[in-house]
């Protein structure tokens, strides 16, 4: 993102409008990145790892922050997805100045969060805002919900020599890994996404030769209409073929219909 991790959120947040002028934000040198790197790489905290300098940017997680950038999509497609890998700890996503998720939607760090932002994709230059939200409120100066399950020292300060390492490091983080620290991308393509593709191994054990390999994936059609067609698959050995034209994915409508792109399941390579 071009422009990111501004140092205070202004009371009216217009980060998230298209015109807002974003020239004296930090500039992310790269993404994906925590909050805690890009004011590293912008010189606001030198050397954070030399002697006790991390401790020098304070409380990073006891605010919130932005992540804002343009782009231009590709044109005449169909369908127009936002895919988030992982945000720490929460989100709000804004794209040209429309709400597409909110901070209950984005939520946890490891989580993949898709979203289909055709409707607010516009032609030539779009903007995206994120507006990140640490969580610190659930964490504290003692973690009680760690000090329940035992996770912290006995006397359930963070400083405890007896709190587990990984812990206690995490803690005393400024900005407790917030940010955008996952990539982002936009998918751009026709009517049916394909998602999560995946191969399932059978082997005829204890034997392990031949091996029956079955490609599957997830197919969802994005629009308010039936769509048919084929799904082909190539692998080194041949190429397989699925096609169910009288079964094709019912409309969305508002709740996308998936299937899977298995057919009848027969494998696609024996090896």
């Amino acid at each position: 993102m071009a422009g990111a991790a501004a140092n205070m959120l202004p009371k009216t947040e217009p980060c998230r409008s298209p015109i807002f002028d974003d020239s004296d934000w930090y500039a992310a040198q790269h993404m994906p990145a925590t909050i805690l790197q890009i004011l590293e790489e912008n010189g606001v905290y030198p050397n954070l790892y030399y002697g006790m300098n991390l401790t020098a940017p304070g409380d990073l997680w006891k605010q919130e922050w932005w992540y804002r950038t343009t782009f231009t999509p590709p044109r005449e497609r169909e369908v127009y997805s936002l895919i988030f890998r992982g945000d720490q700890l929460r989100a709000e996503v804004w794209l040209n100045g429309h709400k597409v998720a909110n901070r209950a939607q984005v939520v946890g760090m490891y989580n993949r969060f898709e979203f289909n932002v055709t409707e607010f994709i516009q032609p030539g230059s779009n903007v995206v805002a994120v507006k990140v939200t640490p969580d610190g409120s659930c964490w504290g100066n003692r973690v009680s919900s760690w000090e329940t399950a035992g996770w912290t020292g006995s006397t359930g300060n963070i400083s405890d020599t007896t709190t587990p390492q990984n812990i206690s490091t995490f803690l005393s983080l400024p900005d407790r890994n917030a940010g955008v620290w996952k990539r982002v991308y936009l998918s751009s393509s026709g009517a049916v996404t394909i998602r999560n593709p995946y191969v399932a191994t059978d082997l005829p054990l204890p034997a392990t030769s031949p091996a029956s390999l079955t490609v599957y994936c997830d197919l969802t059609n994005n629009t308010s209409k039936p769509v048919t067609g084929a799904l082909i698959g190539r692998s080194h050995v041949r190429a397989s073929r699925r096609s169910n034209p009288e079964n094709g994915l019912a409309g969305a409508g508002r709740n996308p219909r998936s299937g899977d792109c298995s057919g009848d399941a027969t494998p696609l390579v024996v090896i």
